[in-house]
């Protein structure tokens, strides 16, 4: 996002856009996204959107979140 349309719920916006869209395909159970810990706006922006902090990541540093149909996540 550049800087000056951050912090317009942009972002925000964007990412319920897409989870109604995954989870308006009946197959979908949960969603899952990746982001560098140094990123704070887009932790937040997960968090608003309902997604909550997994173990592991793609790679090394790459912290992973995932937000669930039913809200609840099964490790």
């Amino acid at each position: 996002m550049l800087p000056e349309f951050q912090r317009f719920g942009y972002a925000t916006e964007a990412v319920n856009a897409l989870n109604s869209w995954a989870f308006s395909h009946v197959t979908i159970e949960g969603v899952i996204a990746e982001t560098l810990p140094e990123l704070i706006p887009s932790i937040r922006v997960l968090e608003k959107n309902g997604f909550i902090k997994i173990t592991g990541g793609s790679e090394p540093g790459v912290i992973k979140f995932m937000r669930s149909r039913h809200g609840l996540v099964n490790l």
